[in-house]
């Protein structure tokens, strides 16, 4: 009986060998080796513990081990970031009582990769507090890759907890109404918009909800790092701590430092941004429906970050960049299907922004798109209901928010085409150089001579300098405006129509190199020479009532009289 006993032993841990082999080779071949995971949590979620998370590579087959905590591997190119990021800990978030919790809304398409999906969810758990992480909403845009079906819904079910929640788009709708759909899928009282390809850093979300939690009206986002892959390694590059995002007349944004004289008591200090970038933002769930939410007619992608960011300032509201809420984004190719026809899309978009916020002064985003003068903008009603209950109007943005953006008409003496009469070419910024090239009315081809006698374009200023301190020559060079506004240091220039662009400090003119057919300051010669000869495309009445009239305004006498000086008889 008892031999009996022991075969039936034996035959049944056979037997459950062979079911658990069984259920770890179909394990196997449906996660099909993408993400291979250690992790470990204790019950008070402590940051402070050495877990580590082994992230497969799904495209090369190779692993990353990543630590928790980034400064003690990657260290920071950034002195006054890293100062920072010392101070963070050591301020407390819990002055104010209970924060609000969170609903993360993530959308992907089948272009993201499985393991940077993973990666981002695996980060938003291990570094967020239980208590304030209400949800996770994961919103798959119709993607048709393996991976990203069956094999991430195995992965969600087997591995993340009840509150990270999967839904599939029927058709491809883009990212703006995925997000959209996603924020009315959420349950918690704050909406977090972030990208699928991302890792958040520790305390990356209790600084969003604490701004929050101060002033509901407020759209806080995240300082964003970098994470990109250079021949099969991982390298992290910490952002700046005093960038603010801004836009110009193109409604292209970007980064540029704080003005100068901006006062923050420490670098922790949040900063008073003008938009937010395209994900990594909080905002409070009701404030989100009562400015209008997304707007919904809006196609794919491109813009929706300018039109909520305008919304919210217009509703009475603030938009903050938070220092010590870091945010790592992971550098890859995307090829998206709708960004084959990124153009019209997202300048579809960007008209619908105009079209209902900017009012009188839309003429300067058709000064840089002619083009889209005739584009239908399709159905503005709702938006334009909206609008009537807006608190400020875009006069006031410019006035209030965003002074630092150039009105090239309003601002300056001169605006337009700057053409160089000996040449018939005209100055133009590309990404390269300052150059010239045949006059086509490109946006890299509008400057203007301001009333403050800058060269500039809305977010740029070009200064002159020395090429080096030996050789007694000087060079043109564009600087970034923002951070110079109101500072009195840069070039002050002195122009006639036809005639030169002189820079008063160094007595020295814009000219065409005749060797190259680029730009050189050079002494000035301009009675001899038409290639220092220059000519804007309009002249404001400001030029003919103070630089070439007899107004007796005492803000430009002493430039008017240099001016009047050097001018020819």
């Amino acid at each position: 009986m008892a031999v009996l006993r022991r075969r039936t032993r034996i035959v049944c841990c056979f037997l459950l060998s062979l079911v658990v082999c069984a259920f770890f080779l179909i394990g196997q071949q449906a996660i099909n080796s993408y993400a291979a995971k250690s992790y470990t949590k204790d019950a008070n979620h402590d940051d402070k513990t050495r877990t580590s998370t082994l992230f497969q590579d799904v495209e090369k087959k190779k692993f990353l081990l990543v630590s928790d905590d980034r400064r003690t591997v990657f260290k920071s190119e950034w002195p006054d970031t890293e100062k920072t990021m010392e101070l963070c800990p050591r301020l407390g978030y819990d002055s104010l009582g209970r924060l609000p919790n969170a609903s993360i809304v993530i959308t992907f398409h089948e272009t993201e990769t499985i393991s940077s999906l993973l990666q981002t969810i695996h980060s938003i758990l291990k570094r967020t507090p239980e208590e304030l992480l209400h949800e996770i909403i994961v919103i798959d845009d119709c993607s048709t890759k393996d991976d990203l079906g069956q094999i991430l819904e195995i992965y969600l079910a087997s591995v993340f907890p009840p509150n990270v929640k999967l839904y599939r788009n029927p058709v491809n709708i883009g990212l703006i109404r995925s997000r959209l759909r996603g924020s009315r899928l959420s349950e918690g009282e704050v909406i977090v918009f972030m990208d699928s390809h991302s890792e958040v850093q520790s305390r990356w979300l209790e600084p969003l909800l604490y701004e929050i939690k101060k002033n509901r009206r407020t759209l806080a986002h995240s300082f964003i790092d970098w994470m990109e892959k250079k021949r099969g390694v991982w390298h992290y590059k910490r952002g700046g701590a005093d960038w603010i995002v801004y836009f110009d007349w193109r409604l292209v944004f970007g980064w540029q430092p704080i003005p100068k004289q901006t006062k923050r008591r420490i670098s922790t200090d949040v900063l008073k941004s003008k938009v937010i970038i395209g994900a990594y933002a909080a905002i409070e769930r009701k404030f989100f429906e009562e400015i209008g939410e997304f707007d919904e007619g809006m196609e794919f992608w491109g813009g929706e970050n300018i039109d909520i960011s305008l919304r919210v300032w217009l509703f009475g509201g603030q938009v903050l960049s938070v220092p010590c809420s870091r945010v790592a984004h992971l550098e890859g190719k995307d090829t998206r299907s709708y960004r084959d026809s990124f153009t019209a899309t997202i300048e579809r978009n960007y008209k619908r922004v105009v079209e209902v916020w900017f009012d009188e002064y839309k003429r300067y985003f058709y000064l840089y798109y002619p083009s889209l003068i005739p584009v239908d903008a399709g159905n503005l009603t709702d938006r334009m209901e909206l609008k009537s209950r807006a608190k400020f109007n875009f006069h006031w943005f410019l006035q209030n928010v965003f002074p630092e953006l150039g009105i090239p008409d309003r601002d300056g003496f001169a605006w337009g085409r700057l053409r160089n009469v000996g040449r018939d070419l005209c100055l133009d910024a590309n990404a390269d150089a300052i150059t010239l090239y045949y006059c086509s009315g490109l946006h890299t081809q509008i400057f203007y001579w301001s009333k403050k006698f800058e060269l500039r374009q809305p977010i740029s200023i070009y200064n002159v300098q020395s090429e080096d301190d030996t050789n007694g020559k000087y060079v043109l060079v564009e600087s970034e405006y923002i951070s110079q506004f109101n500072v009195d240091s840069g070039s002050k220039w002195i122009h006639w129509r036809v005639g030169p662009l002189l820079e008063a400090g160094k007595n020295h003119c814009l000219a065409v190199d005749p060797s190259l057919m680029g730009i050189i300051m050079a002494p000035c010669d301009y009675a001899n020479n038409p290639d220092q000869l220059w000519e804007f495309q309009h002249y404001t009445d400001q030029y003919w009532d103070t630089v070439a009239g007899n107004s007796n305004e005492t803000v430009y006498s002493d430039l008017r009289t240099l001016l009047m000086n050097l001018k020819p008889s």
